[in-house]
């Protein structure tokens, strides 16, 4: 993130890291600032006009995405299938 504000001439720009989705959303509904989510996770205030998308031009980053699962938990065929196909990259397995 740092380097992508740098590119953007905004190396400087005051930056608040907030884990909660919910307070991130609600602080920028009350005006605090903006925010990079993924739109999935705005779809209720998008609908209710809380909210609005900003279309920003060429900038699209990507962020690393971790499958997670209970420790020792039951796996299913279905989830044991779709674990080997997301890790293969083939609906093969």
């Amino acid at each position: 993130m740092d380097r992508s504000l740098a590119e953007l001439g905004l190396a400087d720009a005051e930056r608040i890291v907030i884990d909660s989705l919910t307070a991130q959303k609600r602080m920028i509904e009350a005006g605090f600032g903006i925010g990079l989510v993924l739109e999935s996770a705005v779809t209720e205030e998008l609908r209710l006009g809380t909210l609005r998308v900003l279309d920003l031009e060429d900038f699209e980053r990507s962020a690393p995405v971790f499958m997670i699962r209970r420790s020792g938990g039951y796996q299913s065929t279905a989830m044991k299938r779709l674990i080997a196909v997301l890790m293969d990259g083939t609906e093969n397995g």
